[in-house]
Parts: structure tokens; sequence; C-alpha cells
């Protein structure tokens, strides 16, 4: 019969968390998870682009090292990149609306 346990990969936030909860882990996950839910959900229309902008922000995001210095800087780097009528709209946006873009967009964060 198969495990069908779910499986972590031993990332270092992942390691962080197990060694800060030893005896409370799974239900520490499941809080995060629960909150970063709630985030995505909360901010899930804050921050309205067309798709020509949404496809200019997953342009910047390809190829790139997206952690939390990134997502701070979006708007300088779609600037960088010539799409500075997105980067004014994006330097108007929180943190959270910005992660809930990235999220949207399908692009995987930086591992850290």
């Amino acid at each position: 019969m198969a495990d069908k346990r779910l499986k972590l990969f031993p990332a270092p936030a992942v390691i962080r968390v197990k060694q800060s909860y030893t005896d409370k882990f799974s239900q520490r996950i499941a809080t995060m998870l629960d909150r970063y839910h709630g985030l995505m959900e909360y901010h899930h229309l804050s921050l309205e682009l067309s798709d020509s902008e949404r496809q200019q922000v997953y342009e910047c995001l390809s190829g790139s090292v997206v952690d939390a210095l990134f997502i701070d800087c979006l708007d300088k780097e779609l600037t960088d990149a010539g799409f500075e009528a997105t980067a004014k709209k994006i330097q108007q946006a929180s943190f959270a609306d910005r992660l809930v873009l990235i999220e949207s967009l399908g692009c995987d964060l930086a591992l850290g």
C-alpha cells in the first residue's frame, strides 16, 4: 500500500519552524498556512492590473530570484524594464498586494 502521508521538503524555512516548534510542528505549519491563505483571500482583488500589465510583471519575474527584497523593489524592476506606467501602480501597492500578484502569476518564491 502506498504511503499517502504528506512529506515536506527540508527547506531552510521548514527547518527553522521545526527547530522552533519541536512539539507543535504540524500545528504551527497549519496556522502559518491558514494565515497565508487569509492574506491571499483578503488581498486578492486589491491590485487591479490589465492582462498586459500582468504580462509585464511576469516578464520581470521570469528568471529572477523572487525573494523579499525583489518583491519590495518590484516597482524599480518594472521601471528598469521600461514599464513605467505599471511600475507606478505597483509602487502604490503594499507588500502583501505584491505577494498576491506574484502568487497569482504562478511564480515561485526563492527558498531561504
